[in-house]
C-alpha cells in the first residue's frame, strides 16, 4: 500500500467523493463547500492539485468532456483507486486517528456503505469504541496523577479531551445499537 504513506485523508475523501460518481473538480468544490464535514477546503487551490496527484499515482482518471469552448475533466476511480481506499476504510484505528485526524473518522463513517456490511461496521465501531474507552481511561489516569501539578489551562484541556472521548463512546454505542437494528 505504498501509496497510502503518500495519501492524505484529503486524497481519501477525493477518491470516496469520486467511487460515488464520476464527476469533476468543480462539481468536487461544490460538494465539499456544503458538506458537514467542515475539516475540508473547497478551494481550488487544494482540490485542483490533489486531483492532479491521485491522477498521476493513477487512482484516478480524467477525461475532458462538454463544449470544445469549455471542457471540463470528469475523473472516475480507477480499480487501483478503489482497491487503495477500500484498504484504508478497513485499515485498523490508532490513537493518531482518534486524537490528531479525526476527520479521517468522518471520512471512513461516510464512505462505510461503499465496502462494508453491517456486521462489518459493527466490528469497526466496536473496535472504535474500545479504542476510546482506553484513551479515556489513560487520560484519567495522567489526570489524576498530574492533575494536581497542571496550570488551569492544562487541567481545562485535559477535561476538554475527556469531555470529546465521552461524547465519541456514547455516540458508539447509540450507532451499535441502530446497527444492529437493521
Amino acid at each position: 500500500m505504498k501509496e497510502k504513506s503518500r495519501l492524505t485523508v484529503f486524497g481519501f475523501l477525493l477518491l470516496g467523493l469520486i467511487q460515488n460518481r464520476p464527476q469533476s473538480g468543480y462539481s468536487i468544490r461544490k460538494t465539499l463547500k456544503f458538506m458537514p464535514i467542515s475539516h475540508f477546503t473547497d478551494s481550488p487551490g487544494s482540490v485542483y492539485p490533489a486531483l492532479e496527484k491521485l491522477e498521476k499515482t493513477g487512482l484516478i482518471v480524467g477525461k475532458n468532456e462538454g463544449a470544445a469552448l469549455r471542457p471540463r475533466k470528469v475523473f472516475s476511480i480507477t480499480n487501483a483507486g478503489k482497491k487503495i481506499l477500500e484498504q484504508w476504510l478497513r485499515s485498523s484505528l490508532d490513537t493518531d486517528d482518534i486524537l490528531r485526524h479525526p476527520e479521517g473518522l468522518f471520512v471512513r463513517l461516510s464512505f462505510s456503505d461503499l465496502y462494508f456490511k453491517n456486521d462489518e461496521l459493527a466490528a469497526f465501531v466496536q473496535s472504535f469504541l474500545k479504542l476510546v474507552r482506553s484513551l479515556k481511561a489513560e487520560l484519567k489516569v495522567f489526570q489524576r496523577s498530574a492533575g494536581p501539578r497542571m496550570q488551569q489551562g492544562g487541567n481545562l484541556a485535559t477535561e476538554l479531551a475527556l469531555e470529546n472521548l465521552t461524547s465519541y463512546i456514547r455516540w458508539a454505542e447509540k450507532t451499535l445499537k441502530f446497527v444492529d437494528k437493521n
